[in-house]
């Protein structure tokens, strides 16, 4: 690439890719993407090993199918053939991965990648109740890739979500999480059952924020 911050970036990582590289070659280590790289190598050129693999493992279980890659799903096809059978458990809406190589499209399409599957939605959430699901279903309906469900909340009632947006994020934002914290305290909450979550930048207000939510021991 021609921008200056790509090449910058390529002469510090190559040098430290291909030393890792050699480290783990001189000292025979497999990291684990060495070791499906391997297995996918070994069962695709050795046709006896594959079969006696596919043979080995009647039932196949994958758990969070929506974080696999392209590379985990090529083993799959190798291990799995007529005669055993493949279970996938996952949720396309969970999917967060991406950045380290997960495709969601093979649960999304699951039918183009496995032939003749049986897929079983289920919409029952257990976890949260009917204002955390409902708030859910509404923001996730606008995802590009998606499996089209309706999921339901198995506890009914639930309080409503408060949301503020500040005007400005390091002086309203932040006095206004502050005096809730305060407002929470005085109707009898302790500190531990606060927890305040935030993505902001180290400047002098966010430090003198945390010294703040630090006093009153609020994590």
């Amino acid at each position: 690439d021609d921008h200056a911050r790509i090449r910058d970036f390529y002469k510090l990582a190559k040098p430290l890719f291909y030393g890792y590289h050699d480290y783990c070659v001189n000292h025979s280590y497999l990291d684990f993407n060495d070791l499906i790289i391997h297995t996918v190598s070994l069962l695709k050129r050795q046709k006896k090993i594959r079969e006696r693999y596919q043979q080995k493992f009647k039932y196949i279980l994958v758990d969070e199918f929506q974080d696999v890659n392209t590379l985990q799903v090529e083993l799959l096809k190798y291990l799995i053939h007529e005669e055993n059978q493949l279970f996938c458990v996952g949720d396309d809406w969970q999917s967060i991965y991406g950045f380290r190589g997960s495709n969601v499209e093979y649960i999304v399409n699951f039918k183009e990648f496995f032939l003749d599957p049986t897929i079983v939605k289920l919409n029952v959430n257990y976890r949260s109740n009917t204002t955390i699901v409902n708030a859910s279903n509404e923001i996730i309906k606008h995802n590009k890739y998606k499996i089209d469900k309706e999921i339901r909340s198995y506890q009914e009632h639930g309080k409503k979500i408060y949301l503020y947006s500040a005007r400005n994020e390091e002086q309203d934002g932040v006095a206004t999480v502050l005096k809730n914290c305060e407002k929470l305290l005085k109707n009898g909450y302790e500190p531990e059952d606060i927890l305040v979550l935030t993505r902001t930048r180290k400047s002098d207000a966010f430090k003198e924020y945390y010294e703040k939510l630090r006093k009153k021991r609020i994590r």
